[in-house]
């Protein structure tokens, strides 16, 4: 019984480190040098980042934080074409597993709008969800199908009038507790089995 109950402590150590990995994505003058590879916060994996126009348009990864179960991402636009109206198109793939995303545009002026879409394949088919947020109206939207690995995912930013300097993007990652959960029940059905035998 000892060595169930150390087993069990083990395993649930285990899933816990798991979750809480640490964050290798940081401050990046141009998200396009993180390609081809990518970088990772916790269990998601960031990648095949792009930019048009390049190269009058340059994007940074300014920080990232990990709040509850949500990976944000905020992003600047280090370089826009010089007056606007103008349009600057960001996108890039997610894994992992996400429920969600939403966006909220942080430094603006003007008439800014970004229209996020997130799909279930390349080349913008299978659409998970689409959303528009402009300057102090953030928009959510939840993938109706649960989690889903890979998302593509690409923003629309207009400027019409004024200017964009960051935004932030949040991925809606599963709830930590249901991976535990899972892993307990799994590690529960062997025990059970092994028990019978």
């Amino acid at each position: 019984m000892k060595k169930l109950l150390l087993l069990l402590v083990i395993a649930m150590a285990s899933i816990s480190m798991a979750i809480a990995s640490p964050v290798d994505c940081g401050y990046t003058p141009n998200v396009l040098s993180l390609n081809p590879d990518g970088c990772n916060v916790g269990v998601l994996t960031f990648s095949n980042f792009a930019v048009h126009p390049t190269p009058e348009a340059v994007i940074a990864l300014s920080s990232v934080a990990t709040i509850g179960s949500n990976v944000n991402l905020t992003f600047s636009l280090a370089q826009a074409p010089t007056t606007p109206p103008f349009d600057v198109i960001l996108s890039y793939t997610v894994t992992g597993g996400i429920l969600g995303i939403d966006n909220a545009i942080g430094t603006a002026t003007g008439n800014v709008t970004i229209i996020e879409t997130a799909y279930a394949s390349p080349g913008n088919t299978g659409l998970l969800g689409s959303l528009i947020s402009s300057i102090g109206s953030p928009a959510e939207a939840m993938f109706p199908g649960g989690p889903a690995s890979p998302v593509y995912i690409s923003k629309d930013i207009q400027v019409t009038t004024g200017a964009i300097s960051d935004f932030t993007n949040s991925h809606t990652t599963p709830e930590p507790m249901s991976f535990v959960l899972m892993g307990t029940g799994l590690l529960g059905l062997g025990l059970i089995r092994r028990i019978r035998k």
